[in-house]
């Protein structure tokens, strides 16, 4: 293995994987090729060297604000081993439902076999969900298939491979055959609650309590842990970071890793508890959502968060109390409310569902919560058991694609029209209506036949569908392919019959490369008066 220690860090990435990164954080990006991209056939990349080997090209990652995320694995995974085998062999039913990023679980040598207790991080080949091979075909099967893969960074704290003189757990090895993470109590906060005897600076979060929790201040921590993440990124595969119990370090670091490592999509996991009165969650929970948006912050935004607020407010709601999902501002009222493209929306995860079931969504409304977060703004993410294991996988896919349909993304608009104990009606961007509650009759919210139709029900729920909805375009009326030229390179647009709208969200800058390179495709009359099309960029 041929990475130096503190090398910079730029060199351990291809070039072209930098270029595309940025291309893809720039605010002028609001659609991306997989808005124009058949459904079935992700496009082909070239070939692409990684730790020696020819892998198959990274796909592009979707546009910042059309990510659709899925959990691949759960608390049981460990023991079907291998897992990375059990995933690959069911990579084409996500392809085929618009899943643009899967989260892998940690795929390090761990002193647990879920792989929370991580010690070896170079060690790939002793995870219990298989082997490092089988990790690096499973990705090159899901990069086939246009999928990003995110790899869950376990970094708050690690388990030591021996103790030392006086009987600590502070002595590490990091899995090869140099000194890369080989590490003492130096690298240790000094106040760990796990008794380490580190000899490092104080904690900048919260104790972990079950492993020696990592100085993150130390430089050469900083050095071998951005090192290590970007291996997994050039070598491995992975393009993107699931960041684990955030809340034990402070976001200036979280910040550190992702500028050195420039993932395509990164989440963190900041799990607090809720605001609680007489055994229910409080009404307000802004102090809740808060931390959530000063954490995000404190990333300068280089991260987004699992939005545990709506989570919390959400499975208290479909219990008769649906008058929770409006805030007395008329959002809705967990971090999507406030910071919707940086919330993570879920129902469930390995901890707080799976077998574990530590705060569970009540199973028999599992399907409204979908709904719910399949439909607003906010990243939604899937998790493995609701789609493969308990049958919903179908509803799951239909609600999917109403949502790329219907042009719904993270950053939609939403007018809550109706919270009340047995009924929520919200209008998501005047392209989905959206009813959850047992109450039948809407009285005046029942939408107006002659613009509205039923796109989506079930049990006690119902989503309609504006009948000005752009038809989606299929493969068969796909036509020749015109390259357009942009300041940052060639974008292949696919002419159809079908018209491009100038919508209100694009940039002027977007406008006038459109009617520049592509004119025949703008509708006569579609004019965006507010962009002055002889002007410069803006």
């Amino acid at each position: 293995m041929s990475l130096c220690v503190a090398q910079p860090i730029v060199a351990t990435l291809d070039h072209r994987q930098h270029q595309h990164l940025r291309h893809q954080r720039h605010p002028d990006d609001m659609f991306s090729k997989r808005w124009i991209q058949t459904a079935d056939q992700p496009l082909t990349k070239p070939a692409e060297i990684h730790g020696g080997q020819v892998r198959p090209g990274r796909p592009d990652p979707a546009a910042p604000l059309e990510h659709i995320m899925f959990q691949g694995f759960n608390w049981e995974s460990p023991h079907k081993y291998p897992w990375y085998q059990v995933v690959r062999d069911r990579v084409k039913e996500l392809m085929l439902v618009g899943i643009t990023d899967i989260w892998l679980p940690p795929p390090s040598q761990s002193v647990d076999v879920n792989g929370y207790l991580p010690s070896q991080l170079y060690n790939l080949n002793e995870s219990k969900y298989g082997t490092k091979a089988q990790l690096e075909d499973l990705i090159d099967v899901l990069h086939t298939n246009g999928i990003c893969c995110m790899a869950d960074i376990v970094i708050n704290h690690r388990s030591a491979y021996r103790q030392d003189a006086g009987g600590h757990w502070n002595v590490f090895e990091g899995g090869t055959k140099d000194e890369r993470l080989d590490w003492g109590p130096w690298a240790v906060v000094d106040n760990d609650a796990y008794d380490s005897g580190g000899k490092g600076h104080h904690d900048t979060g919260e104790s972990y309590g079950a492993a020696p929790d990592l100085d993150h201040t130390n430089k050469r921590v900083q050095d071998e842990l951005s090192d290590w993440m970007n291996w997994l990124r050039a070598d491995i595969g992975f393009d993107g970071w699931r960041f684990d119990f955030v809340k034990g370090y402070a976001p200036r670091f979280t910040k550190l890793y992702c500028e050195r490592t420039l993932p395509s999509f990164s989440v963190g996991e900041l799990w607090t508890s809720l605001k609680y009165e007489d055994g229910r969650p409080s009404y307000d929970q802004n102090g809740h959502r808060q931390v959530l948006c000063d954490w995000i912050d404190g990333t300068n935004g280089l991260s987004s968060a699992f939005d545990f607020t709506t989570k919390g407010i959400l499975q208290a709601a479909v219990c008769g109390e649906l008058w929770r999902l409006k805030d007395p501002q008329g959002k809705p009222p967990g971090l999507l409310g406030w910071y919707p493209e940086q919330a993570v929306t879920f129902i469930d995860n390995h901890d707080t569902g799976s077998t574990q079931r530590h705060w569970n969504f009540p199973d028999d409304k599992v399907m409204w919560g979908y709904v719910y977060i399949l439909t607003h703004p906010g990243i939604p993410c899937i998790f493995y058991d609701h789609f493969f294991s308990w049958g919903f996988q179908k509803q799951i896919g239909e609600l999917l694609q109403l949502r790329k349909r219907s042009g719904v993304n993270a950053g939609s608009q939403i007018r809550i029209e109706a919270a009340e104990a047995d009924i929520y009606v919200a209008n998501i961007d005047d392209k989905l209506i959206v009813k959850l509650g047992p109450r039948y009759d809407m009285g005046s919210l029942v939408p107006d036949a002659s613009n509205w139709k039923i796109a989506l029900s079930g049990k006690d729920f119902a989503i309609w569908e504006s009948k000005k909805v752009r038809k989606i375009i299929t493969k068969e009326e796909h036509k020749e392919e015109i390259a357009v030229e942009t300041p940052k390179g060639s974008l292949n647009i696919l002419q159809s019959s079908h018209e491009l709208k100038l919508s209100g969200k694009m940039s002027c800058k977007t406008v006038r490369r459109i009617l520049n390179e592509v004119p025949d495709l703008v509708p006569e009359g579609n004019k965006r008066e507010d962009c002055n099309l002889e002007g410069k960029s803006s």
